[in-house]
Order: structure tokens, then C-alpha cells, then sequence
């Protein structure tokens, strides 16, 4: 009888951890890692509104893993966006740009210094970015997003030539100068009055 009640416990403590599992797993970004490409390749229709790419509509609880424009209306003189890049994009950056090489005679500080500048330099490369086709150059900056700390690219692109409505935001993150691996668009309106 003992027995039996040890493999009832043990029964119902395997399917709370399971239910539990199940509802971290829900809520985690895993699901990424199964379909992470193809995930990714849905985004490309102008036509489609995603909250998660507008700051003011990110949920607390999730992290930026799509690129981030402050909302769905932008007003100002320059349009701040966060792109995410993850450890599994550094293949396509080692085969656009080279490895990142230390210099033994500069101290931590300084070498950490000139990587920083080095992945700068690389994500004007691996990112191509245009407003409503036309393709816009900029300087990156590698930055923690001040959501969930998700380490990506932050720029701001000047607001001079949009129009007033609605503008696509074009965003590649490319395999070789030529080809993108995934790309994402993102509808945004221009407010030009103050």
C-alpha cells in the first residue's frame, strides 16, 4: 500500500513539473530556436502591423528579438532604431567582415575599446537599411537594450526625408553583401507637424 501511494505522488509530482515546464516554456523565445528562420522570414509584408516592433507596445515580459522603433508614429528630427543581434548571426558577420583580433600589448579596457569600434564598423556591412526603397547609410552603435538587455545595433536615422503618413522601414541583416538572410519591414507614420 505504501508503494502504491509512493507512485501516486510520484505521478502527480512529474505532471505538475511538466504543466509547469510547459508554461516557462510558453513564455520563453524557444520557440525561435525551432523555427527561428522561418519565424523570421513571415515578417516581411508592408501590410502587417507587429506590436513588438514599437517600444511603446513591446509587453513587459518579452524581449526585443525583432528590430524597435520607438511607436507607430514618429515625430522629431531623427527616428531611433534597436536591432537585435544574436550569437547565431556571428557567422554571417565573421564571413562579411573577418574576426575581431586582440592586441596583446593594450590592456582589457582597450582591446574591449576596439572591438566595440570593430562591430560598429561590421554592422554598416551586415546591416542595410532603407526608407520607403531608398537605402539609408548610417553609423551603429552596439548598445544593450534598455528592455531585457538584449545586445544589438542602435542608430538613429534622420526623419529629413520622410514622408508625411505612412513609410516602410526596410531592415536586412545579410549572409553576403548581395544577399540577405532574413529582412523585416516595419509601417511607420511621420507626423512633419509639431
Amino acid at each position: 500500500m505504501k508503494k502504491g501511494k509512493e507512485i501516486l505522488v510520484a505521478f502527480l509530482i512529474i505532471i505538475l513539473a511538466s504543466f509547469y515546464s510547459f508554461t516557462l516554456f510558453q513564455k520563453s523565445n524557444v520557440s525561435l530556436l525551432v523555427d527561428g528562420e522561418e519565424h523570421f522570414q513571415k515578417l516581411e509584408s508592408e501590410d502587417v502591423i507587429y506590436s513588438y516592433f514599437y517600444l511603446d507596445q513591446l509587453k513587459t515580459h518579452g524581449k526585443a528579438v525583432h528590430p524597435v522603433i520607438p511607436s507607430e508614429i514618429i515625430k522629431g528630427p531623427f527616428m531611433r532604431l534597436f536591432i537585435p543581434i544574436f550569437a547565431s548571426e556571428k557567422k554571417y558577420q565573421k564571413d562579411l567582415c573577418g574576426q575581431f583580433s586582440r592586441v596583446d600589448s593594450l590592456g582589457s579596457a582597450a582591446n574591449q575599446m576596439a572591438k566595440w569600434a570593430f562591430n560598429s564598423d561590421c554592422y554598416s556591412k551586415y546591416l542595410k537599411v532603407s526608407i520607403n526603397g531608398q537605402p539609408v547609410d548610417l553609423d551603429y552603435d552596439v548598445h544593450r537594450f534598455s528592455h531585457k538587455r538584449e545586445r544589438g545595433a542602435l542608430t538613429h536615422i534622420p526623419t529629413d526625408n520622410f514622408l508625411h503618413g505612412k513609410n516602410i522601414l526596410s531592415i536586412s541583416k545579410m549572409e553576403s553583401p548581395e544577399q540577405p538572410h532574413v529582412s523585416f519591414s516595419i509601417p511607420f507614420w511621420f507626423d512633419s507637424e509639431d
